[in-house]
């Protein structure tokens, strides 16, 4: 809902920012100018909601057949309210019954926000947590924050760390294969010194760690270790392997002797 809008143009941007993250119901509570074809131009594909946006007179009325109203406010008031952040918001709301009425998103205007009289028809307000100094947001930004964190608690799926890989995970045994490969060639080229050995091989492994490498990721660098190996011409036996690579076959990359202890 926003309430009384001055620049019709933070309509059509508000909707647009409404319909990326899947909601539709705008309202409008006495617009300065509406319709105005800058609403239109500034909806983009999400014309439709401008379009079919219901006006009403006033905050009151708008909110009559609503669950719960919230309002988005930057000012703190000497009154204590109910105050959540965007993603606490989205939290409790997430948490209401679905056969619940609608909640409503109460935005202001744009230079003066909302009244102490239209705040306290909102059972809850929200702030948005910004710079102290300069703590002022385009209409549209702020009604683009609610709307994403909305969109996250009704798709959590989407929140899901990583990513999807064509390769299954690498093995244990294929990364220590890797692993050997990489310190010989570190020995090979003289980059590895006794002084920094402690330091140097556990950061490797932790940065391997947290890279997760599948399978032909774990073969890539692999095969660069014995080709840089070969280049320098510095392996013309085999070498034991280290004592904590595996002495398995090797399914993912070929295997190999591993380098001295």
């Amino acid at each position: 809902m926003l309430v009384e809008t001055s620049d019709p143009g933070n309509i059509g941007a508000a909707a647009r920012a409404m319909k990326t993250m899947g909601l539709c119901d705008l309202r409008l509570v006495n617009p300065a100018h509406f319709p105005h074809p800058k609403a239109v131009w500034r909806a983009k594909a999400a014309k439709d909601l401008v379009d079919n946006a219901r006006v009403y007179p006033c905050l009151a009325a708008a909110v009559a057949e609503c669950q719960l109203a919230v309002a988005s406010s930057a000012r703190m008031r000497t009154l204590p309210w109910p105050t959540l952040t965007p993603r606490g918001l989205a939290a409790q709301v997430g948490a209401l019954s679905p056969a619940g009425g609608p909640v409503a998103l109460v935005f202001g205007r744009e230079k003066t926000g909302l009244k102490n009289e239209e705040l306290q028809l909102c059972q809850w307000h929200c702030v948005i947590p910004a710079n102290p100094e300069y703590p002022v947001l385009n209409l549209s930004h702020a009604v683009q924050l609610l709307c994403y964190e909305l969109n996250n608690v009704r798709h959590p799926d989407k929140l899901e760390p990583g990513y999807e890989s064509d390769q299954p995970p690498a093995t244990q045994e294929a990364i220590e294969h890797m692993f050997a490969e990489l310190c010989a060639m570190l020995d090979a080229s003289g980059f590895s010194r006794k002084d920094d050995s402690q330091k140097l091989i556990p950061r490797l492994r932790r940065f391997f760690a947290r890279a997760q490498l599948d399978r032909m990721e774990a073969n890539i660098w692999h095969g660069i270790a014995a080709r840089v190996i070969r280049e320098l011409g510095a392996r013309d036996e085999p070498q034991k392997p280290l004592a904590s690579a595996r002495q398995a076959p090797m399914k993912e990359a070929q295997p190999i002797a591993g380098v001295k202890s």
